[in-house]
């Protein structure tokens, strides 16, 4: 367990992969500490490491969900993978329907895709976490990309200043649907 919390604490990527290889090789059955490589390792752009330990995690707890999201983010990074991406955001949920994370995952490659369920999946994330900044960055782009309603995504964008109000992107797009909606 100390060593987890080292590598949970360490904010530097190769660091928090060297800790969590020691804790997964002191304690090859410890699922959440391939989970937590897992993401050290994709956070360090080594999706192929990445993926080989998220599913580790899941043989050794199939209902872990946090490993699900790991796989989903992994197949974002494939050519053709967004689909599996979606489906493994989805068995994240199954184990874990409150999984703010997976959720919004899930609504971001949707987004991509450009299908309109991603706003559907955006409302549950803000209904679960109306702290969750990025959930309205991406609603303000969903109503302005989609909807061409710049009303709403001005308004999407204001609550995401709310909560991070130094954030100049955030400030470049309000700004932007302000001129849209005195077109």
């Amino acid at each position: 367990d100390s060593l987890m919390t080292v590598g949970q604490a360490s904010g530097v990527t190769n660091e928090a992969i060297d800790v969590f290889e020691m804790v997964t090789h002191i304690d090859p059955k410890c699922a959440e500490g391939f989970v937590k490589l897992g993401y050290a390792r994709l956070d360090a752009g080594l999706i192929s490491e990445a993926k080989t330990a998220f599913e580790k995690a899941i043989d050794l707890d199939h209902r872990l969900s946090g490993a699900y999201n790991g796989l989903g983010r992994v197949y974002e990074h494939h050519p053709k993978g967004r689909y599996d991406a979606i489906r493994y955001f989805r068995r994240a949920l199954q184990y874990d329907e409150h999984y703010v994370e997976a959720r919004y995952n899930m609504a971001r490659i949707r987004f991509e895709l450009k299908e309109y369920d991603a706003k559907r999946d955006l409302d549950r994330v803000i209904e679960q976490d109306d702290r969750f900044a990025p959930a309205f960055l991406l609603l303000g782009s969903w109503y302005e990309e989609l909807e061409e309603d710049y009303a709403n995504a001005a308004v999407a964008y204001a609550r995401y200043l709310a909560l991070r109000p130094n954030d100049a992107e955030g400030r470049r797009r309000l700004a932007a649907t302000y001129v849209r909606t005195q077109d």
